[in-house]
């Protein structure tokens, strides 16, 4: 069931109460694949999916990392713009987890439309950051990322 047939209150209830224990580990470190080892720790099954990293009650799910020291969360800019322009894409519920040491010490809830339209306004800036995610990846082997700080990602959380 999509979030737009559910209410955003009902949706962001199952995904905070899935969080609500707590979570912990050597995976936390981990700045890579670090998915597939908290959905074994949720008791959950990772989705290979590009855009979300697991279902939760019929609720897509995509998890971020922050480390306290960085304050800033790296988001890709070319799945911003493909959920943009394809905004069933942006179906689903972003969680954002902040860790220190191998411990959470704060999650936030974002649901993952807000985000896009924070980083990404319109279908124009979306098609150019698509254009320029090309050119980077292959004549500079890197990709287009945003830095959102931590007080932003606040602000746009439930």
């Amino acid at each position: 069931m999509s979030i737009e047939h559910q209410s955003h209150d009902q949706t962001m209830d199952k995904v905070k109460a899935a969080f609500a224990r707590d979570i912990k580990g050597d995976w936390v470190t981990n700045t890579r694949n670090y998915d597939r080892a908290l959905c074994e720790c949720m008791g959950f099954t990772r989705d290979n999916n590009s855009y979300w990293d697991m279902v939760i009650d019929g609720v897509k799910v995509e998890i971020k990392k922050v480390n306290t020291s960085s304050r800033e969360a790296i988001i890709p800019l070319v799945r911003l713009a493909e959920m943009k322009l394809n905004p069933s894409l942006a179906d689903s519920i972003t969680v954002i987890l902040v860790y220190s040491g191998n411990e959470i010490i704060d999650r936030m809830f974002i649901h993952t439309q807000r985000l896009v339209d924070y980083c990404m306004p319109t279908k124009s800036h979306a098609r150019l950051v698509r254009l320029t995610h090309h050119v980077f990846k292959h004549l500079f082997r890197t990709h287009n990322q945003a830095f959102i700080k931590l007080s932003v990602l606040h602000s746009l959380s439930s």
